[in-house]
């Protein structure tokens, strides 16, 4: 009586799962699906006002990110948590932070006019603590140099690991799905695989990332100004970084918050991900048109 019993607890707790599940899926849908409406609207306002297409085509790619996004968590959400869905997903963030640097750099006239403003200002000032273990960087020429490439390293990184990490799924599932060889799973909270190591390091490289596109932006924010920069800085962040903060953030809650059986953890964990994102890339979708106006790029706001 006992074993029928918690039998039929089993059956109910899967049964609410199932309920759950189509629930969240359902929203998640949903989210995915309205993102489109305001993307579409903001792209078709570019290409009627097209007076800068050197300007308008990187914003047309950043504007993407966000129902790429969507539906990249829409299909993880499908899967149960597909690694190649994150790994398409990292690889366009690599993308986006490209062409927002590139972005910056032509609305300022390119490098050589950039580093002739950077000249004439100031020295800028680290950010403590850094400013306790950094060196002043130069203004002018290698000011701009340090900023692009601080930013930049992050693309060929984020490119890397994401290489390195569908090389290790394919090579795992070749070896333990054909060969029966033993391998651990690329996956997070399997310290014998290069995940955990390589996510460090992708933590550490998006923050100099960040603190690089900073510095820049407060050497000429003046410059950037009449593009209300501060809507786009904080967009491009919350998107391409703060998201990844969010995931590793679950992940490590996830054993504390969960009261189900441990290897069901991980599939809990990429389904409040994918919900999660696809409700945030509903709001950065209403924010876009503010951010990526098109009225930025007639010609009496040219710099």
């Amino acid at each position: 009586a006992r074993h029928t019993l918690g039998h039929r607890e089993e059956q109910g707790a899967a049964m609410l799962d199932q309920g759950g599940g189509h629930l969240l899926l359902t929203f998640s849908t949903a989210c995915a699906l309205l993102t489109l409406p305001s993307t579409i609207l903001l792209i078709r306002s570019h290409l009627n006002a097209w007076e800068r297409p050197e300007l308008q085509l990187r914003v047309v790619r950043i504007v993407l990110m966000v129902p790429i996004y969507a539906l990249d968590s829409w299909l993880s959400l499908l899967q149960n948590g597909s690694l190649m869905a994150e790994l398409v997903r990292e690889c366009y963030e690599a993308f986006v932070i490209y062409n927002f640097v590139l972005y910056l750099a032509e609305y300022l006239g390119g490098s050589a006019t950039i580093s002739q403003i950077l000249s004439q200002k100031a020295p800028v000032c680290h950010l403590w603590p850094l400013r306790l273990c950094l060196p002043q960087w130069p203004m002018g020429r290698r000011y701009l140099r340090l900023c692009r490439r601080g930013a930049l390293q992050y693309v060929v990184v984020r490119l890397t690991i994401s290489a390195i990490g569908c090389a290790w799924e394919l090579t795992e599932y070749a070896l333990t799905s054909r060969l029966g060889f033993p391998m651990p799973r690329y996956q997070k909270g399997e310290y014998k695989s290069a995940y955990p190591y390589l996510s460090a390091v992708n933590a550490c490289s998006q923050g100099w990332a960040i603190y690089c596109l900073v510095m820049f932006f407060r050497a000429v924010r003046v410059e950037l100004a009449p593009i209300r920069p501060l809507l786009k800085f904080g967009l491009i962040k919350a998107v391409v970084f703060l998201t990844f903060w969010q995931s590793l953030g679950i992940e490590l809650l996830m054993p504390w918050l969960s009261s189900r059986a441990p290897g069901s953890e991980r599939q809990a964990a990429a389904t409040l991900k994918a919900t999660l994102i696809c409700f945030e890339m509903l709001i950065a979708s209403l924010v876009l048109p503010f951010a990526f106006p098109a009225s930025d790029y007639a010609p009496a706001a040219a710099p």
